[in-house]
């Protein structure tokens, strides 16, 4: 589609103020960081509309955010290190975050990426973050990519931090990452000669190229827990706020004799996610893992993807009595394992959590709804619900109706379309009751009026505030 841009007309685009241009065009240039397949050549095509846009589109803020997709720049003709340079000269001498993606036959992109790493030199102390994506299976193990080794002798004394995702070793059941100890050495493959500032680390389907201490922020994916590092880690980063293991490999339960806690006094979240073909043999319930002695009595978010779990939560989460600022849960693919937890569960409700996310997840036996005594989840302001199951939606408004708290409900896209196309609330009289109708459902409810049907949606509105969340 061409756009056709019209000078004479003072309501036209290009008569918009400065600030406005600019946030138009760091718009554009976030758009272009969307797509792989093109070059990120939109700031250049707006310095050409004319000299004010040009001089707007000059502005060295829009050039510190630095995309690169290799295999678009080659298939383009673009040289990779000309093309970074270009954005490194017009950023001046400010902080840039550098995201090189990798689509396609690494072998293909080698030159690129050399003549990349050749740019990066004399700006390496400007570096604020680091990232880089690989699609192309170019790695005989999860170490770090060998072609990386190109920036091993530069040192980034402001990088802040990395992260290298690896988008088809990430999900493999076949290989996995082993955590490595802050006590190994550095030969191992660390990408810079020294990162004094780095605090955030993100090695998704790679293993990690530094050891895990001093940091603030840790993502890891398709790992194998290792307990003797996870205390080390815990011990090393004692300001440590985000703690994320998706894919988790749990391969042993912890010892018995083993009760030692591991204190994260600084952590706020704690995301966790399982590995089925590394728990199928880990089921029986007794077993207690090392991720249950974590004690963070500042942690305030807890989210648990249980789709590839096969052990109880309780398991595998901290007891709630050693979280004692939790504040928000988040609960994926459960199901209704929850009703052999009714312990951990029994430690949630008498928790201060004000906000809860369900995610394909089996409410009931939470203990919101009308069943469950007052004083529990006495400070619960919020729920958000991601459901294609109908029935969700007669606990939801049974938990409205019993927990008059409740300010704030966030659906999904697909659970609001499911509430608007497959319930149905009918008005009777006195008392509360549930009635389906065919494949829909409904709700009587105390009103006036004889079998006449409401919008749920309406009903759900004139009592909190409803919203939609992605």
């Amino acid at each position: 589609m061409t756009t056709i841009i019209d000078h004479s007309s003072p309501s036209s685009i290009h008569k918009l103020p400065a600030e406005i241009l600019v946030q138009v065009f760091e718009e554009l240039t976030a758009l272009d960081a969307c797509d792989d397949h093109i070059a990120p050549s939109s700031l250049f095509v707006c310095s050409r509309v004319d000299r004010r846009w040009n001089g707007i589109a000059s502005t060295p803020s829009l050039y510190t955010q630095i995309h690169v997709p290799l295999l678009a720049l080659r298939q383009q003709e673009y040289d990779a290190g000309k093309w970074a340079r270009s954005w490194l000269e017009r950023s001046g001498s400010r902080l840039i975050d550098l995201n090189v993606r990798i689509h396609g036959e690494i072998y293909r992109e080698i030159d690129q990426f050399y003549a990349l790493s050749h740019s990066l030199v004399q700006h390496a102390s400007r570096l604020r973050s680091f990232s880089i994506t690989v699609s192309d299976d170019c790695m005989v193990d999860t170490n770090t990519p060998i072609f990386l080794n190109s920036f091993h002798c530069l040192n980034a004394p402001a990088l802040e931090e990395i992260k290298i995702y690896h988008t088809e070793r990430a999900h493999s059941s076949e290989l996995r990452v082993p955590m490595r100890d802050v006590d190994e050495p550095v030969s191992w493959g660390r990408l810079f000669w020294s990162t004094p500032k780095l605090r955030r680390v993100r090695f998704l389907g790679v293993a990690t190229t530094y050891p895990l201490k001093d940091l603030t922020v840790i993502e890891l994916q398709n790992v194998v827990l290792d307990e003797l590092v996870l205390r080390r880690m815990a011990m090393s980063s004692p300001d440590l706020q985000e703690l994320t293991l998706r894919r988790l490999h749990i391969p042993s339960p912890v010892d018995p004799g083993s009760v030692k806690s591991v204190p994260m006094p600084s952590l706020q979240s704690l995301s966790l996610g399982f590995d089925l073909g590394t728990t199928e043999d880990l089921v029986d319930r007794q077993y207690k893992y090392v991720l249950t002695r974590i004690e963070a009595p500042n942690l305030e978010y807890l989210e648990l993807d249980a789709s590839e779990l096969l052990t109880g939560i309780s398991n595998v989460l901290p007891p709630p009595s050693s979280l004692p600022g939790l504040r928000r849960i988040s609960f994926r693919h459960l199901g209704n394992r929850l009703s052999f937890e009714t312990e951990y569960v029994g430690g949630l409700r008498k928790s201060r959590i004000e906000d809860i996310t369900l995610i394909d997840t089996e409410p009931d036996a939470l203990g919101l709804d009308s069943s469950a005594s007052k004083r529990d989840w006495e400070n619960l302001k919020s729920l958000s619900i991601d459901t294609d199951d109908a029935k969700d939606f007669i606990w939801l408004c049974q938990v409205l109706v019993a927990r008059p708290q409740v300010q704030t409900v966030s659906l999904s896209p697909r659970a609001l379309r499911q509430l608007r196309e497959n319930v149905v609330m009918m008005h009777f009289n006195e008392n509360l009751t549930w009635v389906g109708t065919g494949s829909h459902l409904g709700l009587s409810h105390m009103c006036q009026g004889d079998g006449i049907y409401d919008q749920t949606e309406e009903w759900i509105s004139n009592r909190v505030t409803l919203k939609m969340f992605e």
